[in-house]
């Protein structure tokens, strides 16, 4: 990037952020017209945001209490193996404190990662909390994280469509499925299962 740029404090749908912004104070855009975010200036992990959406920070009055933080969103994920349509069952489990939500999809059968892309596109637009911290769990995590890097190995379309929708997201993270397989990741194969009965 031309120009010094540094990390400035911002608003981000009224969280208080770090935006990288050029020697004006403007936000710098990467090519596709998105600004970057940061939760914390000495943090390596970057996001990208819509520049609509930053604000100059508002001072906050006196006495104000420091917003609560709030818990992920998690979502896990299973994709099972092809039906007798040839549609592959997906199972969602959302869980918010005490709260839960069971998804149940087919997928038209595709390559592993392709699936998996949509599958966690399906997770992310069943959240209603853009805003807070969201996690999905989900076998080869990593692959995606590559997909919204701009890498992988599924088709354009695929791929742009989980970066668009990862990009609403102000803190998204695809983490490994843990091992010893936890309750939420067994109940999330089972709707994948049961995908194929509904």
């Amino acid at each position: 990037m031309a120009g010094h740029v540094a990390w400035e404090r911002r608003s981000y749908r009224g969280h208080k952020v770090w935006i990288l912004v050029d020697e004006a104070g403007r936000a710098t855009l990467d090519d596709r017209g998105h600004a970057q975010l940061r939760y914390k200036p000495d943090d390596d992990r970057t996001y990208t945001v819509r520049p609509a959406e930053v604000r100059p920070l508002e001072t906050d009055p006196p006495g104000t209490p420091p917003p609560r933080a709030q818990p992920p969103i998690e979502a896990w994920i299973h994709t099972g193996t092809p039906g007798p349509d040839g549609r592959v069952g997906v199972g969602i489990l959302l869980c918010w404190r005490d709260r839960r939500r069971e998804i149940t999809r087919r997928l038209p059968s595709a390559g592993e990662d392709e699936i998996a892309v949509g599958a966690a596109i399906d997770a992310l637009r069943a959240v209603r909390k853009p805003a807070w911290p969201v996690r999905l769990h989900v076998a080869g995590a990593e692959r995606l994280e590559a997909v919204r890097a701009g890498a992988g190995t599924v088709p354009p379309a695929c791929g742009e469509a989980l970066r668009r929708t990862a990009a609403t997201f102000a803190d998204l993270g695809f983490l490994p499925l843990p091992s010893p397989t936890p309750p939420e990741a067994e109940r999330a194969e089972r709707l994948a299962d049961d995908a194929h009965t509904r």
